[in-house]
Formats: structure tokens, C-alpha cells, sequence
């Protein structure tokens, strides 16, 4: 009997899932930098701060052009996030070009339908790691005629430039207003030359750094976020067109370059802008009189690098801020004769105190010094009592460079510091005290008063007290959170609150100063106290604090062992 002839079974198409664009563009956008990410630039390694991330990055890039090539249905959501950051726009450029042989030399704005006019409408931001655009792209992009209604990037937020000086204003014809963060690195040409202003008449390259500056402004009026930098050639006090972005809110014009502090006529034009909230700036020997204005109405936070002026210039300034709302001072390299360092940081630490009291949160210190070594007279807690006033603060940073000054120290200041800032979350103590380091008893007591504590710097240990006392012998009976009184685990977190929040500890001497007679004995009060610090041993710390360390990790993996984790 003959068996009736089977058909093949129908072929079935992909699950109408994968040709929805909203649920793939959904999908793919999960392989997206972060937006965030485009702030991450260091100047002088020319690459993001975190250069381990490029690694990450350079596959998610290669994933998604991987997914672009599978489908068509793949395509378009892929292309969107691919082409949404972008390194440098020579690779678009160079796929306008493609896209109309008939003028290969010059760009024109890509015409719809094209795939260049695909990529030009997704670029958001352009991270120019460090590269200016070749000679021919340049020429291109100078060439390019001024847009009517639609810009050649008509959805960009994020710039980052390399201007050379002198060169051409081909920035001035890729700038949308539609662009909301601009970082323009300012570097000499070949063709540079060392010009001198005659009769102060500015140079031709100041008149240029000026007319782009003024160009930028017109062309971007919605611009929130503004940074610059120069290598030293490009003075800072040609940048006082900065005062003519009316929107802007974050303005960071420091960098690390050891040159004359010429920000002088900076600070007027920076003090009336209305919307200010972010500044970063180098500070100059002399402020100019802000007394008649209402200087920095909306500052929120400051950070100043203090390495050529003196530190009554940083009081000075503090003293001129009127907002109501500034919640973090940071003052980097911070320039002080060691005769008055006690003097000059409590009359800083004062102006904090009667200005910023009810509103700063954060606070960040550092000294270096000019003079003899000496060991000062003021206490610490006496210098930064105004500090100790503040009871809201919860991030206190304090550097003080040993050959400012050898600082008073006693056993009593970190239970002090703990009852003036129990909401702290970063403490740094960074100096080199005259008296022996904190004890485990003190930082046991400072522990417990200040349970939120993630992130800890100290001076140094003194690990000689007698393990006899009661609370040495036992630290898991201190509760870090006194005030609560349950102790099972915080849904928030997933941590049982009767475990210290503490993730990183480590010593500013690196264990140097310390006294450790029993490395065993202190790594396993240590352990104890604090079993959530992910602890990693400096590269030049003392062989006491190494043994210390290791001999933690040992106990952390017996432990796991033990518990089968």
C-alpha cells in the first residue's frame, strides 16, 4: 500500500518579535554608552579617565555592527545606536563622500534617503579622543555650505573638538542648536608662531580664540555645559567670552598646566551668569572687587586649584559667593606659608561655616607649603572647628602635604569628628601627625557612631592597645547603626545593617608610621569590624601593613570556604 506523498512541513518566518523596530531598537539599546560617558576625558592621556572602559566599549561597537549586517529588520535599530557615539567624524564624512560620487571633494548636507543621511541624523555626541580631523576633512567641512533648515548633525548634544590655532572655523558648520555640551581642546598648529601684543593690542591668535568663542555662542544659545582647555598657549584670559553663554551652567576651564594663572578677567564675566551652578577654575593671586555685584547667585558647586595664589585669595573668593545653595567646595593644591597654616585653614574653614553652613555638604582640602618644616601649635580639631559645626556634612576630605606642617593630633579627634558628622559617607585624613595615629579603639567608637561610612582614609594605626579591653576582644558587638534596632537584611541593599557599610580603608602613611607589633592580631579585629571593605594592599606600603592585609584575605576566603559561598 502506498503511502500518500507528505508536503515538507511550511517554513515558518522569524517571530513577529524580531521585526518590531520599537522592541529590537529596545533590545540593541541595551549595548548603548551611557551618556554619561562622554564627560570622562582626560587631557593629558588624550582618552577617558576610566581607559579600562575602551575595552568594553570597542566590543559593545562590535556587536552592534555585527547585528546591523544580519537583517534588514536588524539594521535600522542597530544603525541608530551605533552611529549614536561616535570617536571621530571622519568615518561619517568619509560615508557622505560615498554617497554622492559626483563631488567627492567636497560634503554636502546628505540627502534624504541616502544611508550617509541615516548616520548624520543619529549622531548625539562625537568624543574626539584626543584627534583633530585630517587637512582634507577640515578642508571639507570649511567648505561646507551654511545649512538653511536642516544642519548636517541635526540631533547633536555632545562635542568634543581639537582646535588647533590658528586654523579654520570649520567647528563654527557642524554646530546644531540643538547642542547642549561643548569641549573644545585648544592646541597650537604647525603654523604657530610666538607673537607679542604690541601697545595691548591683542595678537591676531586672540582675536581668533575670541570670534570663535562669540561665533559658538550665537550658534549654540541653549549650550549648558562648557569646557576648555589649553596646553598653556592659548592664554586663559582670552576666554573671557564665556561670560556670553547666557544658559550655561557647568563651565570648567582647569587644567593642570604650569603656567601664569592669567583668569583674572575671567571671574567678572563668570560671576554674572545667573544660571552658573558648576565651576572649575584655576585661581588667580588677585580677584578684581565683586562687592558691587551679586557674584555666582547660583553656585552649587566649586572647584578651585589654588597652586599659585595664596590662601586669604580662597577666603577672599568664598566670601564673595552669595548662593544660597552651594553644597561643595573643593580646594586643590592649596598654597600656604608653614609658619601659618593653622592660622589660615581655620579662617577658610570659617568662612565655610558663617557662609555655607546650612547648605554645604561637601568639603575637600588640600594643602602644600612654602616655608621650613615646622610642627604646628593648633591642634587639628581646633584648626577645622568651624567644620565641626556643620553637622550636615557628610564628604570631609583633608590633605595637608608633610612639609607643610607636622599637625597636633590627639585620641580624642575622631570620636569628635564622629559626633560633629554622623552622616558622613568619605572621610580622608590625610597628614602627618605629631602624636601617635588613631587607635583601635577610637576607630571601633568612630565605627559605630558613623554607620554610613563607605569610604575611609586615615593618618595612620596604632595598633599597641590592649586586645584585653572588651570591645577589642569582641568587635561584632558593636553595632555600627546604634539607633537601629532590627537586624535583619535591607531590602534595599541586601546587607544586614549589623554589618559595617565600610567598602574601603586604607592609610595615608601606607603603614609606614604605623605602630603594628601583631599583624595577625589586627587583621582579624579588622576583619571583624569592618567585613564588607574590599581591601587591596598599595604597592609601597610597609611589611606590617602588608602582612596585615594578607593576612585579612586569607581569613575572607576561609571563610567563603567554610560556608560553602
Amino acid at each position: 500500500m502506498l503511502c500518500p506523498q507528505q508536503s515538507p512541513p511550511a517554513t515558518t518566518g522569524p517571530h513577529r518579535a524580531l521585526v518590531c523596530y520599537d522592541i529590537l531598537f529596545n533590545v540593541f539599546e541595551q549595548l548603548a554608552a551611557h551618556e554619561d560617558a562622554w564627560y570622562d576625558y582626560d587631557v593629558s592621556t588624550r582618552d577617558a579617565y576610566s581607559w579600562y572602559a575602551r575595552k568594553v566599549d570597542s566590543q559593545r561597537r562590535t556587536t552592534l555592527a555585527r547585528c546591523a549586517r544580519v537583517c534588514r529588520a536588524f539594521l535600522g535599530p542597530a544603525i541608530a545606536i551605533l552611529w549614536r557615539d561616535v570617536d571621530s567624524l571622519s568615518p561619517l564624512i568619509s560615508a557622505i563622500r560615498a554617497s554622492d560620487p559626483s563631488s567627492s571633494n567636497i560634503v554636502r548636507i546628505p540627502r534624504l534617503g541616502t544611508r550617509a543621511f541615516e548616520y548624520a541624523r543619529r549622531v548625539r555626541a562625537v568624543h574626539g579622543f584626543g584627534k583633530p580631523l585630517d587637512s582634507r576633512d577640515s578642508a571639507s567641512l570649511d567648505g561646507l555650505p551654511p545649512p538653511n533648515d536642516l544642519p548636517l548633525l541635526p540631533q547633536l548634544r555632545h562635542l568634543r573638538w581639537v582646535q588647533l590655532v590658528p586654523s579654520g572655523m570649520e567647528l563654527l558648520q557642524i554646530i546644531p542648536g540643538s547642542l547642549r555640551s561643548l569641549h573644545i581642546v585648544f592646541r597650537r598648529s604647525p603654523a604657530w608662531q610666538d607673537l607679542v601684543a604690541i601697545h595691548d593690542t591683542p595678537c591676531e591668535y586672540e582675536v581668533f580664540v575670541r570670534e570663535l568663542l562669540k561665533e559658538i555662542s550665537l550658534k549654540a544659545p541653549h549650550l549648558r555645559y562648557l569646557r576648555i582647555s589649553t596646553s598653556g598657549d592659548v592664554k586663559e584670559s582670552w576666554l573671557e567670552s564665556i561670560g556670553d553663554f547666557p544658559q550655561v551652567n557647568t563651565i570648567d576651564v582647569l587644567e593642570r598646566v604650569h603656567c601664569p594663572v592669567l583668569t583674572t578677567r575671567l571671574i567678572l564675566p563668570l560671576s554674572s551668569l545667573r544660571d552658573l551652578r558648576h565651576l572649575r577654575i584655576r585661581l588667580p593671586n588677585e580677584i578684581p572687587s565683586l562687592a558691587a555685584l551679586d557674584p555666582f547667585p547660583s553656585l552649587q558647586s566649586l572647584t578651585l586649584d589654588a597652586m599659585f595664589a595664596p590662601i586669604r585669595v580662597v577666603s577672599a573668593f568664598l566670601s564673595a559667593i552669595t548662593s544660597p545653595q552651594l553644597h561643595t567646595v573643593v580646594i586643590q593644591n592649596c598654597e600656604c606659608t608653614t609658619m601659618s597654616v593653622g592660622m589660615k585653614v581655620h579662617e577658610v574653614c570659617d568662612v565655610m561655616r558663617s557662609r555655607f553652613s546650612s547648605s554645604l555638604r561637601k568639603v575637600e582640602l588640600s594643602l602644600r607649603g612654602i616655608g621650613p618644616i615646622i610642627t604646628d601649635t593648633h591642634p587639628l580639631i581646633r584648626t577645622i572647628e568651624p567644620l565641626l559645626d556643620m553637622h550636615d556634612l557628610d564628604d570631609v576630605c583633608l590633605t595637608i602635604a608633610p612639609e607643610v606642617a607636622v599637625i597636633p593630633a590627639s585620641e580624642h579627634d575622631l570620636e569628635k569628628m564622629a559626633e560633629a558628622w554622623p552622616k558622613a559617607t568619605r572621610l580622608h585624613l590625610c597628614y602627618h601627625p605629631s602624636s601617635s595615629s588613631p587607635s583601635l579603639k577610637d576607630i571601633a567608637e568612630f565605627a559605630r557612631q558613623c554607620g554610613d561610612l563607605t569610604d575611609l582614609v586615615l593618618p595612620g594605626i596604632d595598633a599597641t592597645a590592649s586586645y584585653s579591653d572588651g570591645d577589642l576582644q569582641n568587635p561584632t558587638t558593636i553595632n555600627p547603626h546604634p539607633k537601629r534596632m532590627s537586624f535583619s537584611p535591607d531590602p534595599r541593599t541586601n546587607r544586614d545593617p549589623a554589618r559595617h557599610a565600610l567598602r574601603t580603608l586604607s592609610l595615608a602613611d601606607s603603614g609606614w608610621n604605623s605602630k603594628i607589633p601583631d599583624p595577625v592580631r589586627l587583621a582579624r579585629f579588622m576583619d571583624e569590624l569592618f567585613p564588607e571593605v574590599e581591601w587591596k594592599c598599595p604597592p609601597l606600603a610597609s611589611e606590617h601593613w602588608r602582612e596585615t592585609i594578607q593576612e585579612i584575605v586569607r581569613l575572607r576566603i576561609a571563610r567563603i570556604t567554610r560556608l560553602g559561598l
